[in-house]
């Protein structure tokens, strides 16, 4: 993907496209970022004796939540760039709000669902 802009036929894509290309780029650097975050963070406090366990995970919870936000919104952009780029603007949208839909059903609405059973 990074390669992408660097080829002929990305000069002819549209201002739309480019600015989806360089808003999912960025996206998908921040959830590498904050979805790596918690394994460094563990590396470095490795065999020591840390005493604020409890906090770290809230750390760790935090940064696992946003990272995974920055991928839903890299996954959304991948979709409607790809999608746009093939078949245009309506179908782009509509599969899209699909790729929507199933992520939060999945990444928000079921473990949501089981948490008011427990």
């Amino acid at each position: 993907m990074i390669s992408v802009p660097f080829t002929e036929r990305f000069l002819k894509i549209s201002s739309l496209e480019r600015h989806i290309f360089f808003a999912n780029f960025l996206a998908t650097t921040a959830a590498t970022v904050f979805l790596i975050a918690p394994s460094v963070y563990h590396r470095l406090h490795w065999r020591r004796d840390v005493q604020d366990k409890e906090e770290m995970l809230q750390i760790f919870n935090f940064l696992a939540l946003i990272g995974g936000g920055f991928l839903g919104l890299s996954i959304l952009g991948t979709v409607f760039l790809v999608t746009h780029f093939l078949f245009g603007r309506f179908v782009s949208l509509c599969t899209t709000l699909v790729v929507l839909f199933v992520l939060i059903a999945l990444w928000f609405g079921l473990p949501l669902s089981r948490r008011k059973k427990g």
